[in-house]
């Protein structure tokens, strides 16, 4: 960590294992949450610090049988307390400071590693995850139920089939009333 502009910078290992290999680094103070508090994503699951990264520690749920490759503490939850990992066998959530953690998006494919995770979309119900040598996926979040934007476009496209529908029915009708005189002239008997 620098205190002076990356002048100076002081390592900050206390607590972590010597094999660890640390891959993100992640305060949650940045997305509205508890000041002092940071995670690290390394090759031995996730490690917290409570004193700004003096002091790391772990705790019995920590996923430390897999590599975090990314975490995203969420912004809308209450105080930023959930987070998210990418790891290398999918995301997990914790909806306590990182304390306990669950799975979550289990349509992901198997065995491929998360590399990012981004909220977004939809006044930020999404969640999208890249899957390594996959792609982008997309969670559904916590929408919690029907989207009115969604609705909204899928209405406007029903009415402009409908209307469609009703002018091509209305433009046939002309058709055929305007058909039907001139096929009553050609099949009526001459007059004597």
């Amino acid at each position: 960590r620098s205190d002076s502009r990356s002048i100076v910078w002081q390592a900050l290992n206390n607590g972590l294992p010597a094999t660890v290999v640390v891959n993100t680094v992640v305060p949650a103070a940045a997305s509205g949450g508890m000041q002092g508090l940071v995670y690290a994503g390394t090759n031995h699951g996730v490690f917290r610090s409570l004193n700004d990264g003096e002091d790391w520690t772990t705790n019995s749920e920590s996923l430390s049988g897999t590599s975090i490759h990314t975490i995203l503490v969420d912004f809308r939850s209450s105080n930023a307390s959930t987070v998210y990992v990418g790891t290398d066998v999918g995301v997990f959530r914790s909806e306590d400071n990182g304390q306990d953690w669950g799975g979550t998006a289990s349509s992901l494919p198997r065995g491929k590693p998360v590399r990012a995770l981004v909220v977004g979309a939809n006044n930020y119900t999404q969640l999208y995850a890249a899957v390594d040598s996959v792609g982008v996926y997309l969670f559904p979040g916590t929408s919690g139920g029907i989207d009115p934007s969604r609705l909204l476009v899928f209405l406007v496209v029903v009415l402009f089939f409908f209307l469609l529908y009703r002018l091509t029915s209305r433009g046939q009708r002309r058709q055929r009333a305007f058909l039907k005189p001139e096929q009553s002239t050609e099949t009526a008997p001459p007059e004597r």
